[in-house]
């Protein structure tokens, strides 16, 4: 028996307007000191960004997108 799977994601990648993107999560104000955020700030000043952040549409809000993974 084959059952049909729904697609979780779209397949084309997208360039958005950070403004269009809203956090799902809020981090604190002191993140930006820590030695990790440095790091990562380092990376992508250095090679660019390795993974994409992920979003997903907001329903109910067309043209705006919730951040899943990368804050």
């Amino acid at each position: 028996m084959s059952e049909k799977v729904t697609m979780a994601f779209e397949l084309d990648a997208m360039k958005l307007r950070l403004s269009n993107i809203l956090p799902v999560k809020k981090l604190p104000k002191t993140v930006k000191k820590t030695k990790k955020y440095r790091q990562i700030t380092a990376t992508i000043r250095e090679v660019g960004i390795v993974e994409p952040p992920i979003v997903t549409r907001q329903k109910g809000k067309p043209g705006t997108f919730l951040l899943v993974e990368g804050h």
